[in-house]
């Protein structure tokens, strides 16, 4: 590989997350994932992630790529069978989320620029299901992941994917293809031999949401293992044996994840559509009474505040000012007219001072309706 195509592996910028997020949206939505063991990612550390392939292959993975970069701000690249880059625009999509095409050469230089990197170890034949083949693992013989890891001293994450193969029901698979009698006479020919070949990469005719291709909803749930060293092997990537050993510990762990998965899912309420539903409902029915309460205290706050009058009595228009007569002129007093005065006051102060006795003290105003406990406290 030239010093250019490294390059060019390693420039790449991955799309901003948010534009991720908006192109997954509705898949999003749709599937609902699940995660377990995001703690055993280090952004720090370059790591292999090694996982099984579910029908079809890009069901879940879009969606597990996004998650990590999201939660851990972790970009995956991905290493892809060669077949995605023979289809136009399709190939595009592949460049533009940073997939390569799987060889040694595209790995090392990856692994070079220190990227985490994904890859499926089942490839295209794991993708391509029969019937009865859901979440095993069909990897043969193959140790060319833990070569690459064991060269390059990366650590690897075995990682496992529930839920897509819930997604369809196979109607017709390559073992059904292969066995037609017309198949088997095309391969007796030159033109069919070359294209139909062993069968392998047949991919099955399915059913999904009703009669259509359209996945059914059902939850997805990813798991992430504790990761696999493989330093201590520097100067083995040669060895037989310490391959088979790196392979054998991920493949062991990939499946007890699967298993573990599993049952996560059968005991989700909200596994698929209708559980989704059912447990939205739940969850309103369950927080009702408190939203209730909340209501009717609101509700009466309300009233309070617009129907009694405010606490503080408010003043009516001031009273114009009164203006005093003037004094009336000074009178001379004769003695004759004093004696008369002094006459009259001794005859009529005991008569208003009894009147002022019987008289009563005028009641006080009524307190506003306002200030009384119980409106205070309604």
């Amino acid at each position: 590989m030239t010093r250019s195509t490294k390059s060019t592996l390693a420039d790449y910028t991955p799309p901003p997350a948010k534009t991720m997020g908006r192109l997954l949206a509705l898949h999003r939505l749709w599937h609902r994932p699940w995660m377990t063991g995001l703690d055993n990612i280090d952004p720090k550390r370059p790591t292999l992630f090694v996982g099984n392939h579910t029908i079809y292959g890009m069901l879940d993975v879009p969606l597990l790529g996004y998650e990590v970069y999201q939660r851990k701000g972790v970009y995956i690249r991905g290493l892809a069978d060669r077949m995605h880059y023979k289809i136009p625009v399709w190939r595009d999509i592949f460049k533009w989320i940073g997939s390569v095409v799987g060889t040694r050469e595209n790995c090392s230089a990856l692994m070079d620029s220190g990227a985490h990197i994904m890859v499926f170890p089942g490839g295209s034949r794991e993708v391509a299901k029969r019937k009865g083949e859901a979440y095993q693992l069909i990897w043969k013989d193959r140790t060319g992941f833990a070569r690459m890891a064991v060269e390059h001293g990366y650590r690897i994450i075995p990682f496992a994917a529930v839920g897509a193969e819930e997604c369809y029901d196979i109607l017709i698979d390559s073992n059904d293809i292969m066995g037609s009698g017309l198949v088997k006479w095309l391969k007796t020919t030159a033109l069919g031999s070359k294209f139909i070949g062993d069968g392998e990469q047949i991919f099955p005719l399915s059913r999904g949401l009703g009669l259509s291709m359209i996945p059914r909803p059902e939850r997805f749930y990813y798991s992430f293992g504790e990761p696999i060293e493989t330093a201590q092997h520097q100067g083995e990537s040669d060895d037989p044996e310490v391959l088979a050993e790196v392979r054998d510990a991920v493949k062991e762990s990939i499946e007890t994840q699967l298993a573990a998965l599993r049952k996560v899912q059968a005991k989700d309420p909200k596994r698929g559509l209708m559980g989704s539903l059912v447990g939205g409902v739940q969850s309103l029915l369950a927080s009702a009474p408190a939203m209730a309460a909340m209501s009717a205290m609101s509700a009466m706050a309300t009233r309070r505040e617009t129907a009694a009058p405010s606490a503080t009595p408010t003043r009516g228009p001031a009273k114009p000012t009164r203006t005093r007569k003037p004094a009336a002129p000074a009178t001379v007093v004769t003695p004759a007219a004093a004696r008369k005065t002094a006459t009259k006051t001794a005859t009529k102060t005991p008569l208003n001072t009894a009147a002022k006795r019987v008289r009563t003290r005028k009641p006080a105003s009524p307190i506003p309706s306002s200030a009384t406990p119980n409106a205070m406290t309604a």
